[in-house]
């Protein structure tokens, strides 16, 4: 059905948060947005199909569809092309939601780092992003990171010198902390040319499906953008000199008997390596065994790969905290800032310090469901007030 407009703030907040991670089944917003998309009426219900997610190509999903939605379609004239039009938009919708609030909580996990190394705050000062760069995510970003780090102790001078590395003014942070605006910024901008291209796609009779694709891989690299920034910002936190002092493979006690972080952290090295294959482009991964169109392609595996994002964001979370409290072992009386310390609080109800040896991957699960999910942006912004 040919939509003349699209409210995104509308459309986006008939989205149920998620639950859980993508396991068997997609997400039922997916369903909801093709019936809405379908027959211009909004409906929510428990009784609505998931899809599987073993149903790999277009055909058998838009059968699985109709199937099950044979009572929703009654009398409307559906037909098979129709779906073939509005599934890849489904998923679009959906990746483009949950891209924003992934590129909203790697500012919070971007945060919790800064505190751990007592970082810099300099390079967010407004001036140099609405001035001398202004370009809008970029500054919405470090405006974020500032209002989460607002009145910490940690990433100050205070903090700083009392923890005891540093002996003088530190100039600035590693480039994966100072420039993480402009990358976060720039995923951002790529995510705002998604939702354009949706919008084009949907409300244009002329067939747009390359202009979203195009759209959907550049997501994708976005994504990837993310990925690879968040890791190598957690791969600072093993290193002595890197973290500004903290101990080496971030080990509570007795090192040389407990190991610390190295393997977990190479573990969000392989999951980038993962991302950053998926983010070929949908061309030269395209097998014409599938039946599959390249939007459908590209805006399937841009849900698909939202996860591998998630698990990278998890692992530097959970490392960061343990930063955090390495320094409180020896400063026990520092503040976070104002929305870090939430972060903080609601991580820790899922996954405590890790002190000594132990199978963390049931924890590493759980920051990624919470991650996911928008749990912990939730906690967030309902103590804080929204991010930008």
């Amino acid at each position: 059905m040919h939509q003349t407009s699209i409210d995104f703030n509308d459309l986006m907040s008939h989205l149920k948060r998620d639950e859980a991670l993508i396991d068997s089944h997609y997400p039922r917003s997916v369903t909801e947005l093709v019936v809405f998309l379908s027959t211009n009426n909004w409906l929510s219900s428990e009784n609505l199909p998931c899809i599987p997610v073993n149903l790999k190509t277009e055909e058998e999903q838009i059968d699985f569809l109709f199937d099950n939605l044979a009572t929703y379609f009654e009398g409307l004239n559906i037909e098979r092309s129709l779906l073939h039009h509005v599934l890849p938009a489904a998923y679009g919708l959906y990746g483009y939601s949950k891209c924003q609030e992934l590129a909203k909580t790697i500012d919070i996990s971007l945060a919790l780092n800064l505190e751990a190394i007592r970082g810099e705050r300099g390079a967010f000062d407004n001036r140099l992003h609405s001035i001398a760069r202004p370009y809008e995510e970029q500054e919405n970003s470090a405006l974020n990171t500032l209002a989460l780090i607002e009145d910490s102790e940690f990433a100050d001078d205070k903090g700083r010198f009392l923890f005891g590395y540093d002996t003088s003014p530190r100039c600035q942070d590693a480039i994966c902390l100072r420039a993480a605006p402009q990358t976060h910024g720039g995923a951002r901008d790529v995510f705002g040319f998604l939702k354009k291209s949706l919008q084009d796609y949907l409300t244009n009779e002329m067939d747009l499906s390359v202009q979203l694709r195009y759209a959907l891989d550049l997501a994708m690299t976005g994504l990837a953008d993310l990925g690879n920034i968040s890791e190598r910002r957690a791969f600072r936190l093993n290193d002595h000199a890197f973290s500004y002092g903290l101990p080496t493979n971030l080990i509570f006690k007795d090192p040389g008997y407990n190991h610390g972080f190295p393997v977990i952290q190479a573990v969000g090295t392989a999951v980038l390596g993962e991302l950053k294959t998926h983010a070929l482009p949908s061309r030269s991964l395209m097998n014409d065994d599938l039946d599959s169109t390249l939007a459908f392609s590209s805006s399937k595996r841009l849900v698909d790969n939202l996860g591998l994002l998630s698990k990278i964001m998890a692992i530097e979370v959970l490392m960061s905290c343990q930063g955090i409290d390495l320094v409180w072992q020896k400063l026990p009386d520092l503040k976070l800032g104002k929305g870090t310390q939430v972060a903080y609080q609601k991580i820790r109800q899922h996954c405590l310090v890790v002190e000594e040896n132990r199978y963390v991957i049931p924890e590493i699960n759980e920051l990624d469901r919470i991650i996911f999910t928008g749990e912990l942006l939730f906690a967030v912004e309902n103590s804080t007030g929204f991010l930008k």
